[in-house]
């Protein structure tokens, strides 16, 4: 079991899960199928809350109350430390802030889903990128995956802008970056956009400084080079997503600068044998020794059958298809009872819907979805 915070528990079994809800159903003498809103009476209640991942019960037990967080398939809870990295990346080189460099621009605190908007709807960051190939769409091809090495990571180490030498309305003059705002998501934030060029007037421009997290960046590699446990690799590269996911809220212009410089390098490489992409990987259906030999860090992360389904949904050789809960369960059962694997483009992706653990109102616990009970057979 593993806590994140004092008032939330994440259970990594359905057993520790399943505890927790017989001493509620014990204490509790009213149980609501909601989710707890701070507010509403808790004492001698429980509240059993559902979301797209999780199953959550709060209710109190003496002077603690506390939320108890399951994966709904009953796979294990992973969170990275972000408190800790977030300390760890202070003490290289504190985050510039916009609110001390640019304190005209509003930082919005609206609250959003849980959180807050924080810069999001004046100078919200840019998105990294995933897209196809449409010719490729349906179809089976013999491809090679080249993955950009911690890209965020490779990308942290280079130049910076520096938010001291701030300028609105401006020209990009050699040695300075700018962005600009434009159009806006489907939820209404505005989007940040570099510009390298010289002479191109922006809405901000900064000089750029070296990146004081360079050699932070280094012996990460140089650890992560020095390891093969798969765990301790994902602890290390989450250093470099988390700390350039936490600029957002501090200093979006540092969040763009690294993304849209991922994203840019992947766009300049793409050509019409490419299959498939993302923010630090693409997939080529002919060798590309170009790739290997631009001034980054690549490897070879997959190489053999590759099959898209449609815009993203894809699948290497035999591996199971990324889907989620009974989907994910179908397709292993169906490995292991076929001669031949599951082909995400000739097989029926599993319509079944739901998770492999349902609650038991009855009885109040978590129980294998009756739907999917043949599969684990």
């Amino acid at each position: 079991m593993f806590i994140r915070s004092r008032k939330e528990v994440h259970c990594n079994t359905i057993e520790e899960f399943n505890e927790q809800l017989k001493i509620a159903k014990s204490i509790c003498t009213a149980i609501f199928y909601q989710k707890y809103d701070k507010t509403t009476p808790i004492c001698e209640r429980a509240y059993f809350e559902t979301t797209d991942k999780y199953y959550k019960l709060t209710y109190k037990l003496g002077s603690e109350k506390r939320t108890y967080v399951v994966d709904k398939n009953g796979e294990e809870y992973y969170e990275p430390d972000t408190v800790h990295i977030a300390s760890e990346i202070n003490k290289v080189y504190k985050v510039q802030k916009v609110s001390e460099y640019l304190p005209d621009v509003k930082y919005d605190s609206t609250p959003y889903q849980g959180g807050r908007v924080g810069y999001r709807n004046t100078i919200g960051s840019a998105s990294p990128i995933r897209d196809s190939n449409k010719q490729y769409r349906g179809k089976s091809t013999e491809a090679i995956e080249y993955d950009l090495s911690s890209a965020y990571g490779q990308f942290l180490a280079k130049p910076l802008p520096d938010l001291r030498t701030a300028k609105r309305n401006a020209k990009i003059n050699k040695g300075q970056v700018g962005f600009m705002r434009y159009g806006s998501t489907s939820r209404g934030f505005a989007r940040l956009r570099l510009f390298t060029e010289v002479g191109t007037e922006c809405d901000y421009v900064f000089d750029l400084m070296e990146s004081p997290y360079k050699d932070w960046v280094k012996s990460i590699f140089a650890q992560l080079a020095a390891t093969t446990d798969e765990k301790e690799q994902r602890k290390l590269k989450d250093k470099f997503r988390i700390s350039v996911g936490l600029f957002q809220d501090k200093n979006p212009f540092w969040r763009c600068m690294i993304v849209e410089q991922c994203n840019d390098l992947i766009k300049g490489l793409l050509r019409d044998t490419s299959i498939y992409w993302s923010t630090d990987s693409i997939v080529s259906s002919v060798e590309r020794k170009d790739i290997l030999e631009t001034d980054y860090t690549w490897k070879i992360k997959h190489q053999g059958t590759f099959k898209l389904k449609d815009r993203t949904t894809h699948q290497w050789n035999t591996e199971t298809p990324k889907i989620n809960g009974i989907g994910k369960l179908a397709v292993k059962y169906y490995n292991e009872t076929h001669d031949v694997k599951f082909d995400i483009l000739t097989d029926k992706i599993p319509e079944e819907t739901g998770s492999i653990y349902v609650l038991n109102k009855n009885t109040f616990r978590l129980e294998i979805n009756k739907e999917c009970e043949h599969y684990l057979k």
